[in-house]
């Protein structure tokens, strides 16, 4: 109760914060279900079994991904009611910080599980640090870019924006998931 009293307090920036980090929070998850993984060997036991590569690594993606729209759901209701007690930004502004942490938790996932098949634990580890250490850079680079620039990419239609956008993440979602299934038969 605290916490959702202090994120109130804190207006836009305390909903915003909490917008990205609950989500990825919520994917990092998975790291803790890989050290119980390799303490308990459960890997070994999963391979001992009739259940193909392919069930066993798409298990971990579904299971993983349905988790995240619950801290989603969480949030977006945090943003609306901040919106509804402050309106400091438009409601877009309230629902397109949520997105954003939606979309990194997903691609914190995506990088995490090839990562903890092909290295183990220490590997989804260091790749969740370096993934943040990127977005880091990434809002680093963001503040910096030249205002001109920006407009020239806002000139380009929408739609382009989202195919370009939906074919890299499908692309590296594809990509993860064969790494994932090559990785987990020659652990």
């Amino acid at each position: 109760m605290t916490a959702i009293a202090s994120v109130v307090a804190l207006k836009f920036s305390g909903a915003s914060l909490i917008s990205i980090l609950l989500p990825i929070g919520l994917s990092s998850m998975v790291n803790g279900v890989f050290v119980e993984e390799t303490m308990t060997n459960w890997h070994e036991y999963l391979r001992s079994t009739p259940i193909s590569t392919t069930k066993i690594v798409m298990s971990r993606y579904i299971s993983m991904f349905c988790l995240i729209p619950f801290g989603y759901i969480i949030v977006n209701i945090m943003n609306i009611s901040v919106y509804l007690l402050y309106e400091e930004h438009t409601l877009l502004v309230y629902m397109i910080v949520p997105f954003i942490g939606y979309v990194f938790s997903y691609f914190n996932l995506i990088l995490s599980i090839p990562s903890y098949y092909k290295f183990g634990v220490g590997g989804s580890n260091a790749m969740s640090i370096v993934f943040l250490a990127f977005i880091m850079l990434l809002v680093y680079l963001i503040r910096e870019i030249d205002i001109k620039y920006v407009n020239i990419i806002m000139r380009i239609n929408p739609t382009i924006h989202a195919l370009v956008f939906l074919t890299i993440v499908l692309g590296v979602f594809i990509l993860s998931i064969v790494v994932s299934i090559k990785s987990f038969n020659f652990k």
